[in-house]
């Protein structure tokens, strides 16, 4: 039963778009300029007014005064932290925003994997005992040297994440009750079978609904709804 995040709005049309389409959650890129899909919090005000669905402010590394602003300002469900950011961010966010906190976990794109495992599930173990509620695996890639926090189009080792959330479940005490939300590259010829093969408690998606970066595409929208709503009734 995978709950769907529609992310990058940029725009009121699309947020309604979105909304009566059915889908669980809005995301908004906040104040993050190399993403094309950034909006000023005054811009997401406008968007967002009067929001009938569950809002995720997306923050790269921002300060934790900012997440608490935009989380009033916002009235946001949930500060999706989508940078570098350690677990004791997490818990410092928990401690002061009375809303939730994601976190994103980045992996390399396509059949690399990361360098260190052991270093990644101690990592992931880390914000998952600092209280985070949510975390979203996503594609991160560089080019042109620069670093790329999701947004690719691209996804990542599907087998790789399998054996490692088996892995983490396997240790001693096993993977707390966290959700696990799937990113990267996903659309609507390859979400069901991320669905059916990884069981992500949810599914995040931009770039594979659009018509070009922030603006959203009605028929893809619809059908991605469609899909991810086929498997909960499955």
């Amino acid at each position: 039963m995978a709950e769907l995040k529609i992310c990058g709005i940029t725009r009121r049309d699309d947020r309604l778009l979105v909304e009566r389409a059915g889908a669980d959650y809005c995301g908004v890129i906040l104040e993050f300029p190399p993403s094309p899909r950034s909006v000023t919090v005054e811009q997401a005000g406008e968007i967002f007014a009067e929001a009938k669905i569950r809002v995720v402010g997306v923050l790269v590394n921002k300060p934790l005064e900012f997440a608490e602003r935009v989380w009033q300002q916002l009235g946001l469900h949930a500060v999706q932290l989508h940078g570098d950011e350690p677990p004791e961010e997490v818990r410092r966010a928990k401690a002061r925003l009375r809303c939730e906190v994601w976190k994103v976990i980045h992996l390399p794109p396509g059949t690399e994997e990361p360098d260190d495992q052991r270093d990644l599930e101690q990592r992931i173990s880390a914000y998952v005992a600092a209280g985070a509620d949510t975390l979203l695996f996503d594609t991160s890639d560089v080019q042109k040297g620069q670093r790329r926090y999701g947004g690719t189009g691209r996804p990542f080792n599907w087998q790789f994440f399998r054996t490692l959330i088996s892995h983490l479940k396997a240790q001693a005490g096993g993977l707390p009750p966290v959700r696990v939300f799937l990113a990267g590259g996903l659309n609507v010829d390859n979400v069901s079978q991320a669905i059916a093969g990884l069981c992500p408690a949810g599914i995040d998606v931009s770039s594979g609904v659009e018509l070009s970066p922030g603006v959203k595409d009605p028929e893809k929208v619809r059908a991605m709804v469609e899909q991810v709503k086929g498997h909960r009734s499955a």
